[in-house]
């Protein structure tokens, strides 16, 4: 399932992934912002996931 989105980011933000964008074949800029916060999300879930069982030892 698809769920639009809309972000605000600042312009220097924006270039950075739109440069980026340019290196990868196919991708939008778009479609590289969404790689990297799928990807931090997994670092956060991982992280919070550790916490917790700490927490619970």
């Amino acid at each position: 399932m698809d769920i639009p989105v809309k972000l605000t980011v600042p312009n220097y933000i924006y270039r950075f992934y739109e440069e980026a964008s340019r290196h990868v074949a196919n991708c939008t800029t778009e479609d590289i912002m969404a790689d990297a916060l799928s990807a931090y999300a997994g670092l956060l879930s991982e992280e919070i996931s550790k916490e917790r069982a700490s927490e619970d030892a």
